[in-house]
């Protein structure tokens, strides 16, 4: 009789044992899934950065037409300048573009594009740089020449130097004037007494392109 109650208890706790076995069997499972799923993400990061991504592909500059900063010019241009013959006027003007290792060429002119070409008064070149270079300036003092008296107009034209005609240094290409030219403009009064110098009389009449610089 005792025999049998142990051997009972034994059964017993079997039976009890034996029914959860399917729920432990599908909790394993959920858990190697959840553990497989996270070694696979943790993974991940260190998968994609193996990818090696193709290098950057690196282009030559291109040309860009100059930008004079005529804010920071000196002599300003808001407004006259009063000079006499034989004056010294030092001009700094801060120009910047985009050259593709072309140098720039600058040029003064009194009375550009009044009906003429302008009489040529200084020829610079600048040298080739980038657009983020700001440092860059034309530089000229001039020494005034001998002018009619009154109103004149004194004219600064930067392009690249492949904007100009070959056979005339001093001669935009048409072509590409408008294209590559800069040009900043100071209103001078020649000669004249003190109390005429902001009247500007007798000032030329001007043909100028859209652009404000004259071509062949």
């Amino acid at each position: 009789m005792g025999f049998a109650r142990v051997l009972n208890k034994r059964s017993a706790a079997a039976t009890r044992l034996s029914r959860p076995l399917p729920l432990r069997q599908a909790a394993t499972a959920v858990l190697r899934l959840a553990h497989l799923s996270l070694v696979l993400a943790c993974n991940m990061p260190f998968a994609s950065g193996c990818i090696v991504a193709d290098p950057p592909e690196y282009r030559d500059p291109v040309q860009t037409k100059p930008v004079i900063d005529g804010f920071r010019a000196n002599p300003t241009t808001s407004s006259v300048l009063v000079v006499n013959t034989n004056d010294q006027v030092p001009f700094a003007v801060p120009v910047r573009s985009e050259d593709a290792g072309e140098e720039l060429s600058a040029h003064f002119f009194v009375d550009y594009g009044a009906g003429s070409p302008g009489l040529p008064q200084n020829t610079q070149t600048v040298a080739a740089s980038t657009y983020a270079d700001t440092s860059r300036e034309v530089t000229w003092t001039w020494k005034v020449p001998l002018l009619s008296a009154n109103c004149h107009l004194l004219s600064l034209v930067v392009a690249h130097r492949t904007s100009f005609e070959p056979s005339d240094n001093d001669v935009l290409d048409p072509d590409k004037a408008d294209k590559d030219a800069a040009i900043i403009n100071w209103w001078l009064n020649v000669n004249v007494p003190t109390a005429s110098a902001a009247t500007l009389v007798n000032c030329p009449l001007l043909g100028i392109p859209a652009l404000g610089v004259p071509t062949k």
